[in-house]
């Protein structure tokens, strides 16, 4: 088994849709073309038989550090159980290391659990639980709403007050506006919801071209929409989403504590659920609820939830193994990880103080 890169879109895509269910999105090859647009390296690095199977493939972000290093990022990655596919991708990032200074490679593999016959936990390979405290890194538990159903079956498994609140904003006039392409005051309503929600529930959102380019990058496997939901013409709730193979994945979201009113994410939600169905996807995926390290999402939780009800018809949620690091410059790892805690702290106490 060796590794090569792949430089065909449509092979690679072809290739991460038929092997991830729920396909993974942050491995398509216009993610790596939009983290490129951010102005970050990624290639996109397959192990492969002597007769030119893939086995495990993985798109690898190059994320810069301080004094020319950097670490190598394969967000939902890699794809493929092999362990031998796993030993050649390692070695390529080996030989990054060697010639062009990262640091440590980051993985987090779509896997649930490692009870899957043929899989090995990345320790095995030499990887620990990541470490270096940078931010980038996906939710390990998310809802995954099954919308190969028809539409009165989706409400009819829904949290009854869930089904309630999107029926009330619907009596209350709210109005829900999709677009694949949207103008610069359509971003900017974007990300004056997406900073109102962070200050309100305390996260960070990214730089506003973040998100505009995101739209700059879609194609016939993969397309990214936002959606409004509008009361009188005013935006009360906003959310993104990407379609890619057999998933729509919500991947920002943020409302107006204006039209609490009005229930108007309920709509949304429901909205954006009608859309992936509509668009054939099998999954609906609600991105992200609470765990050990995010025990400040019981309200987003209960959010969810709502949509896939008790009923095991309705979804389900998934708890992925989470994000593993392996180290090639040690000294340097703990050096960034010790910095990473030190402004941890300094954060908390700042929050505390002031």
């Amino acid at each position: 088994m060796e590794y090569r890169e792949i430089a065909e879109k449509e092979k690679w895509n072809a290739w991460i849709i038929k092997h991830s269910s729920p396909s993974v999105f942050l491995q398509s090859w216009e993610w790596g073309e939009y983290q490129r647009r951010l102005g970050r390296s990624v290639r996109r690095i397959a192990a492969v038989d002597r007769d030119g199977n893939v086995h495990v493939a993985a798109s690898f972000v190059r994320m810069p550090l301080l004094k020319g290093r950097y670490w190598l990022w394969s967000p939902r990655g890699p794809i493929g159980l092999s362990a031998e596919g796993w030993a050649a991708l390692l070695a390529y990032a080996r030989s990054q290391a060697r010639t062009e200074g990262v640091v440590w490679w980051r993985v987090e593999p779509p896997v649930p659990d490692y009870s899957t016959k043929g899989a090995q936990e990345p320790c095995t390979y030499g990887f620990t639980r990541a470490r270096a405290l940078v931010s980038f890194s996906q939710p390990r538990r998310t809802v995954l709403v099954n919308v190969d159903r028809e539409e009165g079956d989706i409400l009819s498994t829904m949290h009854q007050k869930t089904r309630y609140n999107i029926r009330l904003a619907q009596r209350k006039g709210v109005h829900v506006r999709f677009t694949s392409n949207p103008s610069p005051y359509d971003i900017d309503m974007l990300y004056a919801l997406l900073k109102e929600t962070a200050r309100r529930q305390s996260f960070s959102v990214f730089p506003k071209r973040a998100y505009a380019e995101l739209f700059s990058v879609q194609s016939d496997d993969f397309t990214a929409e936002l959606l409004f939901a509008e009361f009188k013409g005013d935006p009360a709730a906003a959310l993104v989403l990407c379609h890619f193979g057999d998933t729509t994945t919500y991947v920002h979201g943020g409302s107006s504590a204006a039209f609490r009113p009005y229930m108007a994410p309920y709509l949304l939600q429901w909205e954006a659920i009608r859309n992936a169905r509509a668009r054939g996807s099998r999954w609906y995926d609600l991105w992200g609820i609470s765990d050990a390290s995010h025990a400040s999402w019981e309200g987003i939780t209960r959010f969810k939830l709502g949509f896939v009800g008790k009923n095991e018809k309705g979804g389900r949620i998934t708890a992925y193994a989470g994000a593993y690091d392996v180290a090639f410059q040690k000294v340097w790892y703990d050096t960034y990880r010790a910095a990473g805690i030190l402004k941890k702290v300094f954060q908390g106490v700042w929050k505390r103080r002031y």
